[in-house]
């Protein structure tokens, strides 16, 4: 990930799209790793308790539904709830990016 500004902005979307108390990321974690990780735990919690609220969350993401199966099936190895963080990580500053370059 680029800049701070960047981050808090990937941050902040995660946050909107997997519905999370306004806190669960604070501090905004200033490395992509430490991201990466606290999405993981969310995911992993959802993956065991409440997977229809991750499966609207990747819909509201806008996720690859194939993308989603084959990780949930392990094509990407065993480490689903990392791998998923990752696909949502890039979703996420994807569309920071367009953001930026479409605003004005």
């Amino acid at each position: 990930m680029k800049d701070s500004q960047v981050k808090k902005e990937v941050v902040q979307l995660i946050s909107q799209d997997f519905y999370l108390e306004s806190d669960h990321f604070q501090p905004v974690p200033t490395d992509p790793e430490e991201i990466r990780n606290k999405l993981k735990g969310v995911i992993d919690h959802l993956l065991e308790n409440d997977f229809e609220r991750l499966l609207n969350a990747m819909y509201r993401l806008d996720i690859d539904e194939s993308k989603f199966k084959q990780v949930l099936s392990g094509v990407y190895g065993n480490d689903v709830s990392g791998k998923l963080a990752e696909i949502i990580i890039e979703r996420e500053l994807r569309k920071v990016e367009t953001r930026k370059r479409y605003q004005g």
